[in-house]
């Protein structure tokens, strides 16, 4: 990767760190199914103390290495705001943990909560994994949660952490492994647009009102355009007002037509509501060069992975767990309004994973997410 990209991927991921509640990893009624697709056992993981996570790698290494922790020595690559970390610490999985980031923004805050939390076997350093290079035999457990689809010096990465792994040691990561760049092909595009319309208004902010051209998305200054000339257009704006929450990255700019937008779609609200209407148009789309311009690493060899390590480790057992549609089609108004309490919308969750598993089993999509776990032979 260009130095110029690097230093655009360490500001990127240095902004702050994602509301795990509110994503396809962290949602809580979600984590039961990803369990049952990793584990293939039912927990009700929804009722457990997760700590400050909510993903799945701190159940996952409490019930498949319960034998084997704490293990003495833990390296966390790409460990971001060091939320895997603190989890994993709190549940005495390791004597000491080095984690690895290449955003100095997130390796200082990762620390500083560590400090907050009185976690004192947690290191933190700033580097690029991409150029990683490890002592032999020195590492127990390897952790990696979302890391390598963001490497593309695959090879090499793998090859040092089974040189890092001690004889018997465990390689464990939790990835996204579909299409490069998340460019979807057309089938699994449908079948997402399919299941959005199945679900509710009121737990869905993308319509074909709300729906922007790739061309218009593909930039903030294009997007700002094209949300000036709807509200000119006396339409409400496209972007999900009500679901978004002010970041304290954002600019004065940004802050100011955060706020003029709210003010329009109050304004606009009851115009052009949708269900007046026959509506079945696109309403998603994958947006590969965006994600692309935003964080060159996203996803940049991510349907490799696994052919890779393979290639390096020969005792590994990969477990899917899916998200080749949910991943993509529920929004933060889903995660937001979805009430656990309610039979309809329990129901409505087991049927959009029932469509999920059954479209992956008949072949018509493939899983787009895994938990690999790989072993350095004794």
């Amino acid at each position: 990767m260009k130095q110029k990209d690097t230093k655009k991927v360490a500001k990127y991921w240095g902004k702050s760190p994602p509301y795990m509640p509110e994503n396809f990893y962290g949602f809580p009624p979600l984590r039961d199914y990803l369990c049952r697709c990793i584990l293939g056992k039912t927990f009700q993981t929804h009722a457990i103390d997760l700590g400050d996570t909510l993903a799945p790698e701190t159940w996952f290494i409490d019930i498949t290495m319960q034998d084997k922790i704490p293990v003495d020595k833990c390296l966390s690559i790409c460990c971001g705001f060091g939320h895997v970390e603190r989890s994993l610490a709190k549940r005495g999985v390791f004597k000491h943990c080095i984690g690895l980031d290449l955003s100095e923004g997130a390796i200082k805050a990762a620390e500083e909560k560590a400090r907050e939390e009185g976690l004192e076997n947690i290191e933190y350093r700033v580097a690029d994994v991409n150029q990683l290079s490890l002592d032999r035999e020195i590492f127990d457990l390897v952790y990696a949660v979302g890391a390598l689809h963001h490497i593309t010096e695959l090879e090499h990465v793998a090859a040092e952490i089974l040189k890092a792994l001690k004889p018997g040691g465990t390689f464990i990561c939790n990835e996204y492994i579909g299409p490069n760049y998340q460019k979807l092909p057309c089938r699994q595009r449908e079948i997402i647009n399919a299941v959005i319309h199945l679900l509710p208004y009121r737990l869905r902010h993308v319509t074909e009102d709300t729906f922007v051209p790739r061309l218009w998305n593909s930039s903030r200054w294009r997007r700002g355009l094209y949300e000036i000339g709807r509200i000119l257009r006396l339409k409400s704006p496209s972007l999900d007002v009500e679901s978004t929450r002010p970041q304290e990255r954002w600019s004065r700019l940004e802050r100011w037509f955060y706020s003029f937008c709210q003010m329009a779609s109050c304004m606009l609200r009851n115009r052009g509501k949708s269900g007046m209407k026959f509506h079945f148009g696109k309403v998603w789309d994958e947006n590969s060069a965006l994600r692309k311009s935003r964080d060159p690493s996203e996803c940049v060899r991510s349907n490799e992975i696994i052919p890779v390590l393979k290639n390096i480790f020969r005792d590994i057992d990969v477990r899917f767990f899916n998200g080749s549609i949910l991943f993509y089609a529920l929004d933060k108004k889903f995660y937001r309004k979805f009430d656990l309490s309610s039979e309809q919308d329990c129901a409505l969750l087991e049927m959009l994973v029932n469509i999920e598993e059954t479209m992956i089993t008949i072949g018509e999509l493939q899983p787009d997410h895994a938990q690999i776990i790989a072993h350095k032979p004794l």
